[in-house]
């Protein structure tokens, strides 16, 4: 049977990643990075940028136990972007993501040439970024977007929905349709010493500062049956 939790942020088991300005309450939690953040990772041959591996964007996350290979983690996404490449997004690193070429992802909302996008950045080990236009304006005041990554073994399956931002039964995202991103097959295939880090990142590769908020963090196991 599984077992789903609503992680308070104010939980003594969130961790910090990287510099930023984290401000917590039990059901939210607003992040704020400094000047010139990403995360990015690009092979000897790329253009225009070769051999990158940037990870300052600021994280806050939890440690999930390596035996657990099916699982579900969600949270709310809202933020007021101006410039190009803004974004927060879900976050999850596997191993010795900070520092090798070990894999993680990142999904939630960014902007793009003045358009929010919905998308994703599955670097393993280089950056593949995937992107599709939000159909609905996600930001204060307006709608909130619901982001779900989903662990079955050693693949990832990333879904999303959007919710009006006075919605009051928004944060029962299960009763909400889910939107397909992308699959991710063989994301944690290799094991990377067992370790696993679920959280919340906000950067802006051009930007002075980038601050997005996050409500609602959900994590689930999951049983073989439920997958």
């Amino acid at each position: 049977m599984s077992s789903k939790s609503s992680i308070p942020f104010t939980s003594p088991r969130w961790q910090r990643l990287n510099e930023g300005c984290f401000d917590a309450s039990d059901n939210r939690l607003t992040i704020t990075s400094g000047p010139n953040t990403d995360w990015w990772r690009t092979s000897f041959a790329s253009e225009p940028e070769a051999s990158v591996n940037r990870h300052s964007g600021p994280v806050v996350y939890i440690d999930v136990p390596q035996d657990e290979t099916h699982w579900k983690a969600g949270v709310w996404i809202s933020g007021d972007f101006t410039e190009r490449f803004q974004q927060a997004t879900l976050f999850v690193g596997a191993g010795d993501y900070e520092a090798s070429n070990d894999p993680w992802v990142k999904a939630g909302v960014e902007l793009e040439h003045g358009i929010q996008f919905i998308g994703s950045v599955v670097a393993n080990p280089y950056s593949d970024w995937a992107i599709q236009p939000s159909p609905l304006s996600i930001g204060p005041g307006a709608n909130k977007l619901f982001i779900e990554i989903k662990r079955t073994g050693s693949d990832l399956v990333l879904s999303y929905t959007i919710a009006p931002a006075n919605d009051k039964d928004a944060f029962h995202a299960k009763s909400r349709e889910m939107t397909l991103m992308r699959e991710v097959k063989g994301f944690l295939a290799q094991g990377h010493g067992g370790r696993q880090h679920i959280g919340l990142m906000v950067c802006g590769p051009k930007s002075e500062k980038t601050r997005a908020e996050f409500l609602g963090f959900t994590f689930e196991t999951l049983t073989r049956s439920e997958v």
